[in-house]
């Protein structure tokens, strides 16, 4: 009997001690990638019914450092003088204590921890780990003058991974260096970093490249090929005196280095000029004037369209375009069935006769008189319902329209003949 009552005395006793443990919890570790100049947040929510007095929340570099914390109620600063970090959210509203970096630097690469101290009982509960991986894209030289070389880094700081560099949607090379011995006047504009990591995580990294020709007024001439639609930016000269213009148009596009027009252009602080949303109205030539230079860019749009629609019947006849907003020496076309893997055509335009195996994405890729791939620009087409099918769907409509009408004809007119050898009945009736 003695020993049958040790097993439920232990028992007993951990069930009135139970309340007083508190589980540990596991924290799993979150990655999170930033390009070097833009805003990053690392996340860090816990339950906000434990955010009171005497309670801190902090953030530590390498389990080792604290960097910033915050206490109840409401009242953060940094434990060192970084002026690129803050505690973001809604802090005790939602629980919500993430680290904002604005803007990310390569070195703020590592590992980083939010812990949840009480100082009351010195009990210190880590909430989340955090990796922080950044990358950045930088070149030699940007502008570029037309027949020199120029190298451009994809730089990956705090983690390794595998590097390919895109032209639109297609590769061009791969590895963390990207050399090109001389460039065309329609090399410039957007090259595209890919950073992806062990864990299948990636990064897209765009650089804008100016490929100027100079000309004998000293003005330099520069061309950008884009897809419609796209978002691009034009490098500008880094200086106070620099100003954006649309050519004949008077007005500046800048009063301020940040200023906005319209959310069509933004002003960056390096004094590059964003154009969001490119559309045909877009086109055009804008100028870049500082006390040093003046850059002439043309902005040229690419659009490609399948005619009689995207969404086509077997045996049907089917026309790809690819063309330019504006004539450009040197470029040369190509259409890609990229599903099946196969090049078509190396014309801008042409015509083909519809079978299955021809749904899927098709690509235009735009070449430099140099053979390298300028951009691309996609479009996707399906098969739809024949012409033999929808006259069989009309067909059989018109047949159950008839004979709901023939049905109809019949109930009424046997309704009818009911009525009249009903009405003599009555008659004699009275």
């Amino acid at each position: 009997m003695a020993n049958s009552n040790i097993p439920q005395g232990l028992l007993l006793t951990l069930l009135i001690l139970l309340p007083c443990v508190e589980p540990s919890r596991a924290v799993e570790e979150k990655s999170v990638f930033g390009v070097v100049g833009d805003a990053v947040t690392l996340p860090c929510l816990f339950n906000r019914s434990l955010w009171r007095e005497r309670v801190r929340v902090e953030w530590w570099e390498y389990s080792s450092i604290i960097i910033m914390h915050q206490d109840f109620p409401d009242e953060g600063f940094p434990w060192r003088g970084y002026n690129n970090m803050n505690i973001t959210g809604h802090g005790v509203k939602e629980g919500d204590f993430s680290l904002l970096f604005s803007p990310v630097r390569s070195y703020n690469s590592g590992t980083f921890t939010c812990t949840h101290l009480n100082r009351s009982t010195h009990k210190r509960t880590k909430l989340a780990e955090v990796k922080l991986v950044t990358a950045e894209v930088t070149s030699s030289r940007n502008p570029v003058e037309e027949g020199r070389g120029i190298t451009l880094w994809c730089s990956i700081y705090g983690a390794d991974g595998d590097v390919e560099w895109m032209r639109g949607d297609l590769s061009v090379g791969k590895g963390q260096v990207m050399k090109v011995s001389q460039m065309g006047i329609t090399d410039g504009g957007k090259w595209t970093c890919v950073v992806s990591t062990m864990n299948k995580t990636s990064l897209t990294i765009n650089h804008f490249i100016n490929v100027y020709k100079r000309s004998r007024d000293g003005v330099k001439r520069c061309i950008y090929i884009t897809p419609v639609n796209s978002n691009i930016t034009l490098p500008g000269v880094n200086g106070n005196s620099t100003r954006w213009y649309k050519v004949n148009e008077s007005k500046s596009l800048m009063k301020d280095r940040d200023e906005q027009t319209n959310g069509k252009f933004t002003i960056t602080e390096d004094f590059s000029l964003r154009i969001s949303d490119v559309r045909p109205e877009d086109t055009g030539h804008y100028e870049c004037r500082s006390d040093r230079d003046i850059y002439y860019i043309s902005i040229i749009i690419v659009t490609a369209t399948v005619t009689p629609g995207k969404r086509v019947s077997n045996g049907t006849a089917v026309t790809f375009n690819c063309d330019l907003s504006h004539p450009v020496p040197g470029v040369t076309f190509g259409w890609r069935h990229v599903t099946s893997d196969r090049d078509v055509t190396d014309q801008s335009s042409f015509t083909f006769t519809f079978t299955p195996e021809d749904a899927g994405k098709w690509m235009c890729v735009l070449y430099g008189e140099s053979g390298r791939v300028i951009t691309t620009i996609s479009q996707t087409i399906t098969e739809g319902q024949g012409t033999q099918n929808c006259r069989i769907f009309i067909w059989i409509f018109i047949a159950y329209v008839l004979l709901l009408g023939i049905v109809s004809s019949i109930l009424i007119w046997d309704l009818l003949k009911k009525k009249e050898r009903n009405e003599p009945e009555e008659v004699e009736m009275k």
